[in-house]
């Protein structure tokens, strides 16, 4: 319950200025030494792997040109008691992938085959189309603002090369302007690995065990799938929720494209310290030089803020500034494991921490959470910083609440087809909606808060600047015209989030979905109970019935079909797209379906049948009018379809 006194001094920060709190002394700094970090990750990871059912993690830190810390906790396999080792065990790193990835490409600028600002078709054997008047370049693939839409993976029964599939794939929408938006997109590392074989010659897998990983004695790491034996047998297991239940070991042998440059880096801990120390060592590791040192300061620079004030982005890391430090970092999460590189090149400091579960959670399970914020403790604990002072809660708080509240979707995401659906689906379930308090404070989701899985209240403390309610973290805008068209908070960098036009908003589409498959479910099992009933009886159907009955059946075959595609992940495996065309071919009948209910309708109305068999037919047509619009609002009947 909030007293009065609580509820006076919330009033007071909302109208206006309050002075700053009393100087406090800035918090102790633990020695980063390999005895504090043992004592230290001992009393943390085990009961937080306990907590979450998670199965195992790996950690290790680098400094000042060497390995100062490497542990395994728990299990590599829980069923054969296999521990987690940092020199032998094998981890999927995910999207830690792509630093290689731009690593090899900053290598082929450097030696002056690729050019940062030049349009890609000019080295591709493939076009990418024309859109927005403006080509897209490398600088825009490694920074994620090439306006790619997002799309899942695929799964083959025979997997294809790196240039094979992306031949032989639809190149996926741009739904945004080159260097307009940041929308972190894979097939972008795609391409940008298909760039290095088209300029070096060799296939991708080849040039990264060539020219990065061999250079640097990374003999446990590969990007090829399946992996060499050596590797595979000491691969970790990974696992979902819980830990009696591994993931499939060779899920990513089928999936698109084999030695997929955005995600299939297959590594050991070990392993990844030796490319840790490359890249804090101004690219030279053991007299290697992977990238000279010119390279490396460019790779490392900011290049694009995906909203003013944000963290930028540099030429493939993301800045993750912590405690007024500058840090570059990349994270990965693929098939259960969940890992994570964070390095501090003014202090010669890297971090690396994988667990290979998902763990306990709705919709960011504990491992994720853990990957998240271990990194942030171990901040607070080496490098501790005094909290700034709290600014006056800015003027125009009340106002500026109401103007933001309301529903957004994230730039990283599909259009165009079916796959608008899907979204749909997601967005009600991670209720991106933002919030304005009567206190003139505005609450993001719970899915946006990837540490902890809870809901933030944020206070304004400049124009469109906002700041955790209880901590330090900033929220900031774009805001133009009067509306706003991206907000991200400062720890999210991937993508951002833009309003949404009304008439998609997730929630008033939803309950018209479900009341439109409940109406036809109900009106296709009357008329199939009536039939029967009434030959019986010897007694003929209204002429209205049947076009109805047949027009809600149709209607309902339509949206189970979609519910099936959508539930069983058929749009994922090879060959999936068969059956997406057969369901489609469901929603043209429906089309005409709606115009047989119509009339259906009318004979109703002229027969006199009364009033519930007339508001029974008004329900079916208003239900089959919501698949039109879900048809064509959401693309389900769009000729294209892009994997």
């Amino acid at each position: 319950m909030v007293t009065v006194l609580a509820t006076a001094m919330l009033a007071v920060l909302a109208l206006g200025p309050t002075p700053p709190p009393a100087a406090q002394a800035p918090p102790a700094r633990s020695v980063l030494d390999s005895a504090d970090l043992s004592r230290w990750l001992d009393s943390l990871v085990p009961p937080a792997l306990r907590d979450g059912d998670l199965p195992g993690a790996l950690v290790l830190v680098v400094k000042d040109g060497g390995v100062l810390f490497a542990r395994g906790y728990g299990f590599a396999d829980v069923a054969a008691g296999i521990p987690m080792d940092p020199a032998r065990t094998v981890i999927q790193v995910g999207s830690v992938s792509k630093l290689f990835t731009w690593t090899a490409v900053m290598q082929q600028v450097a030696a002056g085959r690729l050019e940062l600002d030049r349009d890609v078709n000019d080295h591709l054997d493939f076009e990418i189309p024309a859109r927005y008047g403006h080509p897209i370049t490398l600088r825009h693939l490694m920074t994620h603002s090439a306006g790619f839409e997002e799309r899942a993976f695929r799964t083959y029964r025979h997997p294809r090369a790196l240039a094979e599939h992306l031949r032989g794939t639809p190149v996926p929408e741009r739904i945004f302007p080159p260097g307009a938006v940041v929308a972190y997109s894979n097939y972008g590392s795609m391409l940008a690995g298909h760039l290095v074989e088209q300029v070096s010659g060799m296939p991708f897998v080849d040039y990264v065990d060539r020219r990065v990983l061999g250079p640097l004695g990374m003999t446990r790491s590969s990007f090829r799938r399946p992996l060499p034996p050596a590797m595979a047998a000491d691969l970790a297991r990974s696992y979902g929720e819980t830990t009696d239940r591994p993931l499939a070991a060779d899920a990513l042998d089928h999936e698109e494209p084999s030695g997929d440059p955005s995600g299939h880096l297959a590594t050991t801990a070990g392993d990844i310290a030796r490319f840790m120390l490359a890249h804090l060592g101004h690219g030279r590791l053991d007299g290697t030089e992977l990238l000279d040192s010119a390279t490396t300061a460019l790779m490392h620079a900011p290049v694009i803020e995906p909203v003013p004030g944000a963290h930028p982005i540099t030429l493939g890391f993301f800045r993750t500034d912590r405690n007024g430090r500058r840090v570059i970092a990349h994270a990965g999460d693929i098939e259960g494991f969940h890992a994570d590189v964070e390095l501090l090149p003014d202090e010669g400091v890297g971090f690396f921490f994988v667990v290979n579960g998902s763990g306990r959670g709705e919709l960011l399970g504990a491992g994720h959470q853990l990957r998240t914020g271990i990194f942030r403790r171990f901040m607070d604990r080496y490098f501790p910083v005094e909290p700034p002072p709290e600014e006056p809660t800015a003027p125009t708080a009340r106002e500026h609440a109401r103007m933001v509240a309301g529903e957004y979707q994230m730039s990283r995401r599909g259009a165009g087809d079916f796959v608008e659906l899907e979204t749909l689906l997601a967005r009600v379930a991670m209720k991106l909606v933002l919030r304005a308090n009567p206190d003139g404070t505005i609450t993001t989701p719970a899915m946006l808060d990837f540490e902890h899985g809870r809901e933030r209240t944020w206070r304004e403390v400049g124009p469109f600047v906002w700041r955790e309610v209880g901590g330090t973290e900033r929220l900031l805008m774009r805001v133009e015209g009067g509306r706003v068209q991206a907000w991200i908070p400062e720890h999210l960098f991937s993508f951002v989030l833009q309003p949404i036009p009304a008439a998609k908003a997730a929630l008033p589409n939803l309950v018209l979905l479900i009341a439109a498959v409940l109406v036809l479910a109900v009106a296709t099992i009357a008329w199939v109970v009536a039939i029967p009933l009434r030959r019986r009886a010897k007694r003929a159907s209204p002429a209205s019935w049947r076009p109805i009955g047949v027009a809600a059946a149709v209607g309902l075959a339509y949206l189970v079909g979609w519910a099936a595609i959508l539930f069983t992940g058929v749009p994922t495996r090879e060959g999936g797209e068969a059956w997406i065309r057969v369901v489609q071919v469901l929603g043209l009948l429906s089309l005409g379906a709606t115009a047989v209910a119509i009339r259906g309708l009318w004979l109703a109305r002229r027969q006199g049948l009364g009033l519930l068999p007339s508001i029974g037919a008004l329900l079916v047509v208003a239900a089959l009018l919501e698949t039109i619009w879900l048809s064509f609002g959401f693309h389900l009947l769009s000729w294209r379809l892009v994997y």
